[in-house]
């Protein structure tokens, strides 16, 4: 029997890089055992790319998110997103979550009950916090 699986990620796959490479090739292993995958992307150019490319369910959350953003405008938009995800996932019916990041430990924690299994994988090595201190400076 196939697993029902959500990946929730806030960042494109159009380029790889150490923030997401990890992620794509979780869901390309997904997609390869035949379980069912549901993508959780943060706009409807990701939601493209990713329903060509990765050949899934991908729901769309609306918000345009960009590492470039000021840090009130980040804070803002990962709470945005944090209600959003706690919204749409109450409607899917799901075995397994895997958070990408820590701006999903607050939605997956919430929806802790409704998940059989939930995993929040935090990449310390994809320097998270040194890359969300600068703005445009890189």
């Amino acid at each position: 029997m196939s697993k029902k699986i959500c990946v929730l990620s806030h960042w494109s796959y159009k380029t790889l890089h150490g923030g997401n490479i990890r992620s794509y090739f979780l869901l390309k292993e997904i997609i390869n055992k035949k379980d069912k995958l549901t993508l959780f992307v943060t706009n409807n150019d990701d939601k493209k790319f990713c329903q060509k490319k990765v050949k899934c369910e991908v729901v769309n959350l609306n918000l345009k998110m960009s590492r470039w953003d000021n840090k009130f405008i980040k804070i803002y938009k990962y709470i945005a997103y944090a209600i959003k995800l706690i919204i749409k996932m109450r409607s899917i019916k799901v075995d397994y979550v895997f958070g990408i990041n820590l701006i999903h430990a607050l939605p997956i924690s919430l929806l802790n009950k409704k998940i059989k299994k939930s995993i929040i994988y935090v990449d310390l090595w994809a320097d998270f916090f040194w890359y969300n201190s600068f703005e445009k400076k890189i």
